[in-house]
């Protein structure tokens, strides 16, 4: 367990550059919280199949896979409450602080976030999306 704990942390930092990314480009066009939902997606596409192939390779992958990707996607929503909610927070509070104008920090403002809901995320997919 401990093994697939690493390669989740390690595809889960993959996923954070695609999360970035996405929300880098959305938000030339959206706002932030819509911009953040959109790059959610991306990230959570890129996360299912890497964890597919790679963290939890045993796995019997006896569903379909756009069954498994909608497990995954719910697990990663469920996981999600907190990212997002940290996030949330952490950008009003950038706004009272107006650190919102410096162009790093909605990055720094997703990282509390996505270590909140790295843990929920990993036992949901470990006993639910890829059990073995």
């Amino acid at each position: 367990m401990k093994q697939q704990l690493i390669k989740f942390g390690m595809v889960g930092a993959i996923g954070f550059l695609v999360d970035a990314l996405v929300l880098w480009l959305a938000s030339h066009w959206l706002p932030y919280p819509t911009a953040r939902a959109i790059s959610f997606w991306a990230a959570v596409t890129s996360n299912w199949w890497l964890n597919r192939v790679f963290t939890f390779q045993d796995a019997e992958h006896s569903e379909k896979a756009h069954q498994q990707w909608g497990k995954f996607f719910l697990a990663s929503l469920i996981g999600f409450i907190p990212n997002w909610g940290v996030f949330v927070l952490l950008m009003g509070f950038g706004e009272q602080q107006s650190l919102i104008d410096m162009p790093l920090y909605p990055y720094l403002a997703m990282i509390p976030g996505v270590l909140a809901g790295m843990l929920v995320n990993f036992s949901l997919s470990k006993f639910w999306v890829f059990k073995a």
